[in-house]
């Protein structure tokens, strides 16, 4: 429950994980496609950030609405109309009448881009346990956009980070130095972070991973690993 406020916003409540400028960010189209995506479906599946989210619209659309009226160029609204009309097309569409196959209860923000079937993707292996698919972003050439899935029981490579990681917990739950983390949860992680997410609870873990730069490895493996891989 929102129930803290201060300067008239709601605060995120004790526990809640992931993060509140994101969700500003998303609530007034500030983000690229990829985090947007990724703090759309952690939306989708918790009740909280979607409380977040909406009360940001909700002050962004009353504060556009004191602003006065600005003259337009014209072929302004012309631009505007494409603008929009791009930004339609940016992303899969799933065709609705074509049913999940995969079972997995999805977010349908996600669903639109994986497809009916999550094992149609073109899933590679990383490491031993862990196994990652590719999805389709506009801004894909900038930022990485993936499922990621690990076994139970199997860590990832300790690693820090040369940018923004952002990890959508879909199925299972992990933990690391951080603290523990499940369905719905949205681990933001950037340069102060080292940490060696581990797979528990005894299900596989399922996470949507977007990244913005090459991550560090930085275990005794995985500094000697540092000189023949870059890792997005």
């Amino acid at each position: 429950m929102l129930s803290t406020q201060r300067g008239g916003r709601p605060v995120a409540p004790e526990g809640y994980v992931g993060s509140e400028e994101l969700l500003f960010g998303r609530a007034i189209g500030a983000l690229p496609e990829s985090a947007s995506l990724a703090v759309a479906a952690h939306a989708a599946l918790c009740p909280e950030a979607s409380s977040i989210v909406h009360h940001h619209k909700a002050v962004a659309g009353a504060l556009i609405e004191t602003l006065d009226p600005a003259a337009l160029d014209e072929g302004a609204l012309d631009r505007a109309l494409k603008a929009i009309e791009a930004e339609g097309d940016a992303g899969p569409v799933l065709p609705v009448a074509e049913p999940v196959r995969d079972g997995l209860d999805l977010p349908s923000v996600l669903r639109s881009y994986v497809g009916p079937d999550i094992e149609a993707l073109r899933w590679k292996r990383v490491m031993k346990g862990v196994r990652e698919a590719e999805l389709p972003v506009s801004d894909g050439e900038i930022c990485r956009t993936r499922l990621m899935h690990i076994d139970s029981g199997q860590p990832v490579l300790q690693h820090g980070h040369n940018g923004l990681e952002l990890t959508l917990l879909l199925q299972g739950a992990y933990g690391d130095c951080t603290g523990e983390y499940r369905r719905g949860d949205l681990q933001v992680a950037d340069e102060e972070i080292d940490h060696k997410p581990v797979a528990f609870g005894g299900e596989d873990c399922l996470c949507l991973v977007v990244t913005d730069a090459p991550i560090r490895f930085t275990g005794p493996f995985g500094r000697l690993l540092n000189l023949f891989v870059r890792y997005k």
